[in-house]
């Protein structure tokens, strides 16, 4: 009897673990992210502030934003060619599938000219070197009203505006717009492939949408891109944004805000866990009452 009772305890202390165990299978893998905006930035020039850099052009500028979005963001208020550049260590490896780069842009109508407003994400060894892995944007002039994603064709030539999906004309003037890359860099034999997704911030029913065919599960091309490690995400560790206006007006510069990029890890579904775990913890306690 007293053996019997020793191996009892030790499946109930056991099934006692199981219980605990089966809530936290139900949890996520430990995430890697990277969050951004400009709340502690001064209402100045950005290429002086925090470590941002104005390779060449004009500055962009941080102000106040409108619309739903009235916190500190950063647009182009003046005709012109407006760049910057920083560095950042983004979260990312080889051969994740389920990727994330994501910012917030403020959708303006072009007018007389030209709205355009860029995010660019990769490999930076040195200020003047860079190699760009991708793009993302919003473009806007006249009729033509456009999400932007940009890659390496298969040359290693980047083109940002490679891949091009229209604007919805239900999204109003002045609406926020959170645009989403996902990346699966293990597809198409290690060249990766990229999807981009908007929701409208404006609207309290807007869900994450698909921009378009064209610019869903495009290559990467990450193979094709000339230096080694420039090729490999896990390297990627600077943004730089790139603003044009020929409109020369604050109204239709394309803000920019809140820059988010987030690494998950595959792991098992965590209701088949639960359920392989309640399982035995059930077959043990029948053992048990059975002795």
């Amino acid at each position: 009897m007293k053996n019997n009772i020793n191996s009892c305890s030790i499946f109930r202390a056991f099934g006692a673990a199981l219980c605990f165990l089966i809530p936290l299978a139900g949890l996520p893998a430990a995430t890697t992210a990277l969050t951004y905006d400009f709340e502690s930035l001064q209402l100045e020039n950005l290429g002086s502030q925090d470590s941002w850099t104005r390779p060449s052009g004009g500055h962009p500028v941080v102000l106040m934003g409108t619309g739903t979005n009235t916190s500190k963001v950063v647009a182009a208020t003046s005709n012109g060619d407006f760049y910057a550049w920083r560095p950042f260590d983004l979260p990312y490896a080889a051969t994740q599938n389920d990727a994330v780069f994501q910012v917030d842009m403020q959708w303006q109508k072009g007018t007389t000219g030209y709205s355009r407003s860029l995010l660019f994400g990769g490999y930076r060894t040195t200020e003047e070197t860079n190699l760009q892995a991708f793009s993302v944007g919003l473009y806007s002039a006249g009729n033509t009203q456009q999400f932007y994603l940009g890659v390496n064709n298969a040359s290693g030539t980047f083109d940002y505006s490679a891949f091009k999906s229209n604007v919805p004309s239900s999204i109003t003037d002045t609406s926020w717009l959170s645009l989403r890359l996902v990346f699966d860099f293990a597809a198409n034999e290690g060249n990766g492939s990229v999807t981009l997704l908007y929701k409208d911030l404006s609207s309290a029913s807007s869900v994450w949408t698909e921009a378009g065919a064209s610019t869903t599960n495009v290559n990467l091309n990450l193979k094709a891109i000339s230096v080694t490690a420039a090729a490999n995400p896990a390297n990627w560790n600077y943004l730089s944004m790139r603003l044009n206006n020929t409109d020369g007006t604050l109204d239709t510069a394309i803000a920019l805000d809140n820059i988010y990029a987030s690494a998950t890890s595959t792991i098992p579904e965590p209701a088949t866990q639960a359920v392989l775990l309640g399982s035995a913890m059930i077959a043990m306690f029948f053992i048990c009452r059975r002795r």
